[in-house]
C-alpha cells in the first residue's frame, strides 16, 4: 500500500513537469510561426508596394543628377506572316520584330518632356501590290530591312483644361488609328490600312507627324465633352513649307466619341486638304471603331480615299477579343517609291481576328486578312493582285 502511494505521488511530479516543458516549448513554436508570419506580410507588403507603383501607377522612375521624375516605358513586338494568292509563290515570313521606347520627364506639375523612338528590324515584302512592271515582278519577301525613328520628342506645357501647348514632334491628332501611340493597342497587328498605305511620295490620306507647334484642349458642357486640336507640320513631299491641321472632337457620354479633322499642305504635285470624320463607340462589351477619309489633292482629279468599320467583343473578364475589319482604300495616282513606276490600288479588305491577353501587358494575336483588288486595279498585264494575309504575332507592353 505504502508502495502505491510514492509511485502515485512520483507520478503526478513526472507528468506535471512534462506538461510544463510541453507548454514551454509549444510557446516557442507559437512565437517561432508568429515571427516568420510577421516576416512573410512584411515581404508580401514590400511586393505589392513594387507591382502598385510599376505596373498600376506607371511610376518606374530613374533619379537623374536634375532630379526631375523620369519614368521609361515602352513595347515590343514579334510577328510571322503568310501571304498566298492565285498570281505569286505561297511565302511564310518570322523575322518581324519592332522595339519601342518611351520616356517621359516630368520637371514641374505643368512642365514635361516625352520622347517615343521606334525600331524595327526583319525581312521586308517588296512589290506588295503584286504589279508585274515592277522589280520583282512578283508579291515576295525579299532582303533584310532595319531603320529607327524618332516618333515624338515635344516639351509639354499644361496650362489648363481649355489650353496646352507642346512643342517639338508627335503623332498628328486625325481620326483615330492616326494617334494610337502604342502599337500594341491595335486588335489588328499594324492596324487599319489607312495607317500603311502611301502614294509614293511618303504621304498616304495624311501626314502622319506633326512638327513644330500642337496646342489642344478641352471642355466640359452638360454631361459630354468638347475638345480640339491645331497643329502644324512640314510634309516629307515638300520640306520648304508649312502645313496645318486640326480637329474637333465630342464626347457624347462615356460610351460614345465622334470626331472631324483637316490636314492642308502642299506635296511637289500641288497642295492637298485631307479631311475625315470617326466615330468610336465603346458600350460594356462591345465596342465600334469607324473612320473615312480622303484627300483632296489640288489639279488632279482621282483623289485618295478610304474607310473602315471595325467591331469588336470583349469576353472572359476582358482576357479575350474578337473583331471582324472591313476596309477600303483608293489610290488612283499612287506611284512605287522604289521605281517611281505608276502602282495604282482600290481594294477592299475582309478580315477577322482574336487577341489573348493572359494579362494587361501581353497581347497575342491572330489574325485573317483577305486583300480583294477590285475594277482596272484587279488585274495588270494578266497577273491577278489579290492575296490572303495570316499573321500570329506577340506584343508585350513594359
Amino acid at each position: 500500500m505504502w508502495l502505491a502511494v510514492v509511485a502515485t505521488f512520483f507520478s503526478m511530479i513526472f507528468i506535471a513537469q512534462a506538461s510544463l516543458a510541453q507548454s514551454t516549448t509549444r510557446k516557442e513554436k507559437i512565437e517561432a510561426l508568429q515571427k516568420r508570419l510577421n516576416n512573410l506580410e512584411k515581404q508580401q507588403q514590400q511586393m505589392d508596394d513594387w507591382y502598385n507603383k510599376l505596373y498600376i501607377q506607371g511610376n518606374s522612375q530613374i533619379n537623374p543628377f536634375m532630379r526631375e521624375k523620369i519614368s521609361l516605358g515602352g513595347y515590343f513586338e514579334s510577328t510571322v506572316y503568310n501571304f498566298r494568292g492565285p498570281d505569286m509563290d505561297t511565302q511564310t515570313n518570322s523575322y518581324n520584330e519592332a522595339l519601342g521606347l518611351n520616356l517621359a520627364a516630368e520637371f514641374t506639375e505643368k512642365l514635361k518632356f516625352t520622347f517615343q523612338t521606334l525600331s524595327a528590324v526583319g525581312i521586308s515584302a517588296v512589290n506588295l501590290h503584286n504589279n508585274p512592271n515592277l522589280t520583282p515582278p512578283k508579291r515576295q519577301f525579299r532582303g533584310l530591312a532595319f531603320g529607327t525613328i524618332l516618333a515624338q520628342g515635344y516639351l509639354e506645357y499644361k496650362g489648363s483644361d481649355i489650353f496646352n501647348v507642346q512643342s517639338g514632334i508627335g503623332y498628328i491628332p486625325f481620326g483615330i488609328a492616326y494617334q494610337q501611340r502604342e502599337p500594341f493597342l491595335f486588335h489588328k497587328r499594324s492596324g487599319p490600312q489607312i495607317l500603311i498605305n502611301e502614294d509614293g511620295s511618303g504621304i498616304g490620306i495624311a501626314s502622319a507627324l506633326w512638327m513644330g507647334l500642337h496646342v489642344y484642349g478641352q471642355l466640359s458642357l452638360d454631361g459630354s465633352r468638347v475638345g480640339y486640336n491645331l497643329y502644324t507640320l512640314t510634309p516629307a513631299s515638300k520640306v520648304t513649307t508649312l502645313g496645318v491641321g486640326g480637329r474637333l472632337w465630342w464626347m457624347v457620354n462615356e460610351n460614345i466619341k465622334t470626331g472631324v479633322s483637316f490636314q492642308s499642305a502642299k506635296r511637289q504635285q500641288g497642295s492637298y486638304l485631307s479631311k475625315g470624320v470617326d466615330l468610336d463607340v465603346n458600350y460594356k462589351n462591345f465596342g465600334l471603331l469607324s473612320e473615312y477619309a480622303v484627300r483632296d489633292d489640288a489639279n488632279q482629279s482621282l483623289d485618295p480615299e478610304t474607310y473602315y468599320f471595325e467591331p469588336y467583343y470583349k469576353f472572359n473578364d476582358g482576357h479575350w477579343l474578337a473583331y471582324v475589319n472591313i476596309e477600303y482604300i483608293k489610290m488612283p495616282l499612287r506611284v512605287d517609291a522604289a521605281t517611281q513606276k505608276p502602282d495604282p490600288i482600290e481594294k477592299r479588305f475582309y478580315g477577322a481576328g482574336v487577341n489573348w491577353l493572359p494579362m494587361p501587358a501581353i497581347r497575342l494575336r491572330l489574325g485573317f486578312l483577305k486583300h480583294d483588288y477590285i475594277n482596272e486595279t484587279d488585274t495588270i498585264n494578266g497577273q491577278k493582285r489579290d492575296y490572303t494575309q495570316t499573321e500570329f504575332s506577340t506584343a508585350v507592353a513594359f
